[in-house]
This record gives C-alpha cells, sequence and structure tokens, in this order.
C-alpha cells in the first residue's frame, strides 16, 4: 500500500496504523453480505474526529470495513488544527471537511456545523448516521442499523437508532439479538432522521436530572452495544465529564459476530411495544427482594436468583420499588448498584423508559418498576415494593 506508506512517511504520530505488519493492509471497502437493498448504504455516514485523531484510523478502518459501506457517503469533520486528516481520509476515499474555528464557540456547535454542511451535501438525504470521536465500529454496526432504519419511518416516536448501551457492563448485557426503547441517547454513534436537533440533544445530553428526550422522542438501544469506545479519549463535552467516566471505567459487552438478525424488530413500534410489555409483565415472575439486603449490596454483592417459576416462559423478573415523587430515585440507584448497572450519586440512571429499566441478567429479562411509571400497575397487590428509606429504618 504505497499511498499508505507515505503518509506513515509523512505523519509519524499514528504507530497503529502506520506499524509494519499492518502498513500494507489495503484499505478498500467491503460489498454487503445481506441487507443489500437497504437504505442505510446510501445514508450519509457523520465522522466527528476531534481534538485528539490519534485513534482516527482505528475508527476509519472499522467504517470502511463495514459491508455495503459506500465512501462517497462518508465525510469526515476536522478542525484546522489537524489539516492532515484530509490525507488520511484520501487513503479511504473519504471526504474531509474542515469546521470553521470562528463559529465554533462550544463543543456542541461542531455538530450544528457538521449536520449543516451534510445537509447541504446531501440534499435528498432522510437519515444521517452520526460516529463521535475515539470510537471502533462492530463488524456489524451498519448491518444492526439497516434491521431498524425502516422504524424511524414507520414511527414518528423514535427519533434515534442507537449502537450503545449504556448499561452493556460484562454480567448484565449481551443478547446480540434483543433491542429495547429507552428515553436517553448517549451518542458515540447512531442513526437519526434529516433536522435532528444536535445542538439541542449535545447540551443536554449528560443532564443531572432531565426532563423529556434531549433527542426528541424515544432511542432504539441494543442490549449488546455495537461500538467501543477508547478510554483514553478525552470527552468534548461541556456537560459531566463524571456521567461519561462512569460509563466507561468497567468492562462493556460489544457484540463482534457478522450476521447477527435482531429479534421482534416488528413489537419495537410504539403500540406495540406497549402490547408486548403488557405481556411480559403481566406474566413475569415478580421478585421481592429483602429491604435490608437492597441497603446493603452493591455489583460485588453476589444476588440471589429468583425462585423458579413455570410463569417465566420468556425468564421475565420484575422488581417493584417504592418513591416518594417521581423524581425519588434513591431505591432505583440502590437497585442499579446491586446488579452493576451505571449508577452515580449526582446523575439519573441511565437507559429509562416510562419510569421503567430494563435489562438482561443471568439469562433474564429484568424490569425494574417505579410507583410512578404507568406499568407500576402490573405489581402484585400482595407484593411491597422495596424502599431503601424502609430498609434503613428497619
Amino acid at each position: 500500500n504505497l499511498k499508505r506508506r507515505q503518509f506513515c512517511t509523512k505523519y509519524q504520530h499514528f504507530p497503529s496504523f502506520c506499524s509494519g505488519d499492518i502498513i500494507d493492509n489495503p484499505l478498500v471497502p467491503n460489498p454487503s453480505m445481506k441487507f443489500t437493498n437497504s437504505k442505510i448504504f446510501t445514508t450519509p455516514v457523520i465522522v466527528m474526529s476531534g481534538e485528539v485523531i490519534h485513534h482516527l484510523p482505528l475508527t476509519l478502518e472499522t467504517l470502511i470495513m463495514q459491508p455495503g459501506i459506500d465512501p462517497r457517503h462518508v465525510l469526515v469533520f476536522h478542525v484546522p488544527e489537524h489539516p492532515e486528516v484530509r490525507d488520511l481520509c484520501e487513503l479511504f476515499g473519504f471526504t474531509a471537511e474542515q469546521m470553521d474555528n470562528s463559529n465554533l464557540a462550544k463543543s456542541c456547535d461542531q455538530f450544528t456545523e457538521a449536520f449543516d454542511t451534510a445537509e447541504r451535501q446531501f440534499p435528498d438525504a432522510v437519515h444521517f448516521v452520526v460516529i463521535e470521536e475515539g470510537v471502533i465500529l462492530a463488524p456489524d454496526f451498519l448491518a444492526y442499523l439497516a434491521q431498524l432504519l425502516p422504524l424511524l419511518d414507520l414511527d414518528s416516536t423514535i427519533s434515534s437508532i442507537s449502537a450503545w448501551n449504556d448499561n452493556g457492563f460484562e454480567g448484565i448485557s449481551g443478547k446480540s439479538r434483543r433491542v429495547y426503547r429507552v428515553e436517553s441517547l448517549t451518542g458515540l454513534a447512531f442513526l437519526v432522521r434529516r433536522g435532528f436537533p444536535a445542538q439541542g440533544w449535545c447540551e443536554r445530553r449528560f443532564e443531572q436530572r432531565p426532563e423529556g428526550s434531549p433527542s426528541g422522542g424515544d432511542s432504539l438501544s441494543p442490549d449488546a452495544s455495537r461500538v467501543v469506545r477508547l478510554s483514553d479519549m478525552p470527552l468534548e463535552v461541556e456537560a459531566s465529564l463524571e456521567v461519561f467516566e462512569s460509563l466507561v471505567a468497567r468492562g462493556r459487552v460489544t457484540d463482534m459476530e457478522l450476521g447477527v438478525t435482531l429479534e421482534d424488530i416488528d413489537k419495537l413500534e410504539r403500540s406495540r411495544y406497549e402490547r408486548l410489555l403488557h405481556d411480559l409483565l403481566s406474566t413475569s415472575l415478580t421478585w421481592a427482594l429483602n429491604r435490608e439486603f437492597l441497603a446493603t449490596c452493591n455489583m460485588r454483592t453476589r444476588l440471589p436468583r429468583p425462585p423458579a417459576s413455570a410463569t417465566t416462559e420468556r425468564h421475565a423478573v420484575s422488581l417493584y420499588f417504592d418513591q416518594n415523587s417521581p423524581d425519588d430515585i434513591e431505591s432505583l440507584r440502590s437497585l442499579c448498584s446491586c446488579f452493576g448497572l451505571f449508577h452515580h450519586p449526582k446523575f439519573y440512571p441511565r437507559g429509562l423508559y416510562r419510569g421503567m429499566l430494563r435489562f438482561t441478567w443471568e439469562d433474564y429479562d429484568v424490569f425494574l418498576i417505579g410507583r410512578y411509571s404507568p406499568y407500576y400497575k402490573f405489581k402484585p397487590k400482595n407484593i411491597s415494593p422495596l424502599s431503601l428509606e424502609r430498609a434503613v429504618s428497619g
């Protein structure tokens, strides 16, 4: 690969891209194996390179290896301080776009400029894929989005399709075929419609107490993420570094298989998803954890397994917790600590949907449901909700 060798001679700060054993590897797109007629393969891809670009070649390599990728639809945005991004993009056949620093008073302004530019260059595009800095894409990233893209056209209450699961830590996720509806969109790699409120979403995505969805609707989230965030990359967001550091501080599950067929895609449309939840929750096993256990457990505590039940063919388990108000999340935060989900003393749990948190644990489909959730109606009358306050007071 002569062009790659010439690039590496000119720019010597990309050691992982320029090492001797890979420097001659070709950088050419893969043909699509499945979903050849999907709109995803003509959807523009926005790549944000950021201020620190030493991992950018890894991002671009995992993008060019996506089956079906068309380099003509990829725009890589960079700041003027990194003109080498243009030469790097030429190796892949991608288009480099330099951002105007005079228009970037805040880091979130970069999203606004990127979307404005992409919408001008692709005036007929209905959807856009967004890839943030410092990420590596799973092999089926585009194939995953291809299967879910039709839902953006079918269901106006879905505003985005995420490739990242906020609660996708080792031991509590990994069902590569499963997808949920959630109200948060952390970002990293995702699919949205034209007109996505990029600036507002970027500024609100890590709010301590979110009111409504910053992305303008629900997001679809995989149980097993399709993107890896490199933990040594800084986060260029005015919001909170604390919450993001908590998201990447522990081992995470990322699907690395090709050819995964997602389950129950048609049931992710809002009305059908409500029927699915009704069926799951009305037949689920209600798990009454000991209140004293709730007050002291954490992710290192071994949780008891729910009792076996003939009614749990899908292994659905529900835990109901008390709340003094809709904003009272102390019991939920303790449950998140018990299961090893995202938890932080200053921030709301991530991945909530209508006051309920759904995840996979020990092959169970688990639902944590608060008193103010519309799904609290499924709580059996003979079951008392978990309450951290009562557990502490005895």
